[in-house]
């Protein structure tokens, strides 16, 4: 593991407890690299944080920033393209799947956390009588 990384795992571990899977905790870590859909995103990374909030995605950043280590930023895992990630073993991934918070405004405008699927969203929209522009996917995670 990079010197910069190694500094930014420890980090993140006292900062955001609990939220912090190395490759030594094998079945967690297991499953941070095999969680995107596709075979061809199961990049091994030298650590996979899992942030609830925008606070926390601000402190993981500037421990990134402070630490000098490589970084990237997943959300639902939806690029099959091998390669196209900037993690490997010495960099860190922000896990942001737990931003899901969902909104449909009395004036029709509809939010929706970066964590979101269209199948998770969709449903709560439709039964709200809203007219959409309707993507369908063929996941319904």
């Amino acid at each position: 593991m990079a010197l910069g990384t190694a500094a930014a795992v420890d980090q993140f571990r006292t900062a955001l407890p609990g939220k912090v899977v190395t490759p030594e905790v094998k079945p967690k870590y297991q499953g941070a690299v095999t969680r995107p859909w596709s075979q061809t995103c199961w990049t091994p990374a030298a650590g996979y944080v899992y942030l609830s909030n925008v606070q926390e995605l601000t402190e993981a950043l500037a421990i990134v920033k402070k630490t000098g280590s490589k970084f990237a930023i997943r959300k639902t895992g939806h690029n099959p393209n091998a390669g196209f990630s900037s993690a490997d073993e010495t960099a860190i991934v922000l896990d942001i799947r737990q931003f899901q918070s969902k909104e449909l405004t009395s004036d029709g405008v509809a939010r929706a956390g970066s964590g979101n699927t269209w199948a998770r969203c969709m449903p709560g929209w439709k039964s709200r009588s809203c007219q959409l522009s309707e993507v369908e996917t063929s996941r319904s995670d």
